[in-house]
């Protein structure tokens, strides 16, 4: 028996030091040592107690599952019936804890079956993984992201699949991307992101608010990112007053921290990747600098396919640039060359005509410059939406599938139509025409430039026609072409030669009948064609640059041929000189009048400018400052031909005149059209409200200078009184001194002065 007690007391001791030994070393190891039987913990070390925010007595009051996270109770439980029914000496697996605060973090268990007191228990160590878990996860996503940036070829897509892989494998349940917009409130605007499947629609009420300014909404981890440019981690949200505006939502979702991470190119930040997690664990440096190099590497990708897209845009217009007109957006030269000749190909198999016009918007430079460039651009864009753009004003329309001429012929009629009709322009009505030119395949030719080059010249019959015509092409228009060609090879030397001579209209004061003035009209003495007028080759010489020295030449002539007049004891009157476009707009006008009043020893006082409307609304400012200086000559200065262009009242209170001058145009229909002789009358009552003289142009009939004197028109000039003459013809006028108007019935003469164009040198 005393063998058997000291046995028994042997074992006790021996049992007691094992416990001892037992005891020790859990409580002084570094991760958690537990026994749990029954569902309830027989043993908890120190480190277990601290690891789920209890204390040792705490933690021995606890069910097993108190300190299990709900979504895995299932498989905690699952491996407890193993261990209990002899399944497994051992379990190894990983699972989500709740700490005392109701916080999840994770932990990986290692359990071995044990017997106490003859029952069962389970003997475990358990690791807090979290921090682990999160690099790994955070290297996984790395890894993911750097493959969809290797295949991504869509800016959006790419930011979408991001916020998926952040979700799936790192275990986010919101993600999102935005970018920072430079707006007044400086918001920042969600361009991607990834939420629960059960709470779609979540986040984006929350995100919206976000800023990242220095306001409340700008306080958050995704605005300090931006604003700072670099990462950003919140690991107190529910407690941080700084998160107050999305409290609500991150209680509701159970989020407890965050971060942003700035996606940075260069020194510039384009927005922030922002990621919420359910977890309060502070995130390890590792995590951290995973997170930072996946941000960098996307913010690298966005740029990079932003810098692809750019080039694919900029090759995509170069293409686009290379067919079409960069205005209109119509095709240009090349593409319709290209269109033309399928057209030809397709005509010939079928045996079939194709319509080829060629069109020039009248006055359209004269819009262009009068109310703007972007004015001009919409009236081109309003009325050639359907057409090919050659170059400034010209256009072509092709017409395919022609069986007769006449079809071709119908569509120039509804192309002339549609552009009869005004464009709104801004505030203004704009009213132009077209001339066209017409030919036809393969009667005018059986290649693309020679169809153009037929429609050019039919073009440019039809303009000599008036506004608003339309010409087909014909054989005899090449014989006129050469004529013409050679016409200006002649009037190169002209001048030179001394073959321009002038002829002078009187200007008769209606009250007296007495020859006030004259206007200078040219003529060109060709010394094979005999006389030829402005008509014939006025055109010519705007077309080449001559009409410059044409007019300087114009100016001294008549300047120094009433000089000359004065000179010899006949009275005094003024000389009225036009002016061209490109006279006016010459940088040294001012010089040469100044020159030509020099040269004559001229008085300025009776020389008198005449400007077409046209001509003043091309650089209107300009002009202003051109006719302010000529008028500090002393020069008159006559508005001409006044309503037959894009006549406004404001040139009449703007531009600093003497004289308004009423076109002939309105002066013949006097008698046969009563809205002109209401025109007329009310021209004249404005332009003497405005302390203008009024000059009529065009007088033939007693008639009509009987209705001119009753609406008080100053002066006429016109047939009625004589026709232009040359100056020696002319100083006999000078020396009777009055005019009482003879009804000169020179009619062919006449038609022809008529005939020719208003312009810097034209009757």
């Amino acid at each position: 028996m005393g063998e058997l007690v000291a046995r028994v007391a042997l074992d006790r001791r021996s049992l007691q030091q094992a416990e001892s030994m037992f005891r020790g070393l859990a409580e002084n190891a570094v991760v958690g040592v537990y026994i749990a039987q029954g569902g309830a913990f027989r043993f908890v070390n120190p480190k277990m107690a601290a690891m789920f925010g209890y204390d040792g007595a705490e933690m021995g009051a606890l069910d097993v599952f108190d300190i299990v996270a709900d979504e895995d109770r299932e498989l905690v439980a699952e491996n407890v019936a193993r261990r209990l029914a002899g399944a497994a000496q051992e379990v190894h697996y990983e699972r989500r804890a709740r700490r005392k605060d109701g916080s999840l973090f994770e932990v990986e268990v290692f359990g071995s079956k044990m017997e106490i007191d003859g029952e069962l228990a389970t003997i475990g160590v358990m690791l807090d993984v979290t921090e682990r878990k999160r690099v790994d996860r955070a290297l996984r996503a790395l890894i993911a992201c750097n493959r969809a940036l290797g295949r991504a070829t869509d800016e959006q897509a790419l930011l979408a699949e991001v916020c998926r892989i952040m979700q799936e494998i790192s275990g986010y349940p919101f993600v999102w991307i935005g970018y920072a917009e430079e707006d007044a409130g400086r918001t920042v605007r969600p361009v991607a992101w990834a939420e629960p499947e059960a709470e779609a629609g979540a986040i984006l009420p929350m995100i919206g608010q976000i800023s990242w300014d220095e306001s409340a909404r700008g306080r958050g981890v995704t605005g300090r990112a931006i604003r700072h440019g670099r990462t950003a981690i919140a690991q107190d949200i529910q407690s941080n007053q700084r998160y107050a505006p999305w409290r609500g939502f991150m209680t509701r979702h159970g989020i407890l921290s965050a971060m942003a991470l700035p996606l940075k190119v260069g020194n510039k930040v384009l927005g922030a990747l922002s990621v919420y997690s359910p977890l309060a664990t502070t995130l390890a440096a590792d995590e951290i600098r995973i997170a930072e190099e996946l941000a960098d590497n996307l913010a690298y990708g966005i740029a990079a396919l932003r810098a692809d897209a750019a080039r694919a845009r900029y090759a995509q217009q170069l293409e686009y640039h290379a067919t079409h007109d960069l205005l209109t957006g119509l095709a240009n030269r090349a593409l319709l060359s290209d269109r033309l000749k399928q057209a030809i190909a397709a005509a010939r198999r079928a045996n079939q005509m194709v319509g080829v016009l060629l069109l020039d918007l009248d006055d359209f430079k004269v819009v262009n410059d009068s109310f703007g460039h972007s004015a001009g651009d919409a009236l081109l864009c309003a009325a050639t939406d359907t057409v090919a753009r050659l170059g400034g004003d010209e256009f072509v329309v092709v017409v395919s599938q022609v069986a007769l001429a006449e079809d071709v012929a119908g569509v120039g009629a509804k192309v002339l139509d549609a552009l009869s009709q005004s464009f709104s322009i801004g505030c203004q009505e704009v009213y132009v025409g077209a001339s066209i030119g017409i030919s036809l395949y393969p009667d005018d030719g059986e290649h693309d430039d020679t169809l153009l080059k037929s429609a050019d010249l039919a073009m440019y019959h039809a303009k000599q026609k008036g506004a608003a015509n339309y010409c087909f092409f014909t054989e005899q228009l090449n014989v006129s072409n050469r004529e013409r060609h050679a016409l200006q090879t002649e009037l190169r030397g002209a001048l030179a030669r001394g073959e321009l001579v002038l002829h002078y209209q009187a200007k008769v004061e209606r009250a007296s009948g007495r020859l006030v003035g004259a206007e200078a009209l040219v003529r060109w003495q060709h010394p094979l064609r005999g006389l030829i007028y402005p008509a014939n080759f006025i055109g010519y010489a705007e077309e080449s640059g001559l009409i410059v020295p044409i007019g300087n030449w114009v100016m001294q002539t008549a300047c120094a041929q009433n000089q000359t007049w004065q000179a010899a004891g006949l009275a005094p009157i003024g000389i009225a000189v036009n002016l061209s476009a490109k006279q006016f707009h010459e940088h040294d006008l001012v010089g040469q009048v100044q020159a030509a009043l020099e040269q004559s020893g001229m008085a300025p006082r009776h020389l008198e400018l005449e400007i077409t409307e046209s001509v003043l609304i091309q650089e209107a400012e300009a002009a202003t400052l051109t006719l302010l200086r000529l008028r500090e000559l002393g020069v008159e200065l006559s508005l001409d031909d006044f309503g037959t262009g894009y006549s406004s009242l404001n040139y009449l209170k703007r531009f600093p005149l003497d004289n308004l001058k009423i076109d002939r145009s309105f002066v013949k229909g006097i008698a046969t059209n009563p809205y002109d002789a209401i025109i007329i009358e009310a021209v004249i009552g404005l332009a003497h409200k405005l302390s203008l003289k009024v000059i009529a142009e065009g007088v033939e009939t007693r008639a009509e200078l009987d209705f001119l004197a009753a609406c008080g028109c100053e002066e006429v000039q016109g047939y009625y009184f004589a026709k232009p003459l040359p100056a020696e013809q002319f100083r006999r006028l000078l020396e009777k001194g009055l005019l009482e108007g003879a009804g000169n019935d020179d009619a062919p003469a006449r038609a022809a002065h008529q005939a020719a164009p208003a312009g810097a040198t034209s009757d």
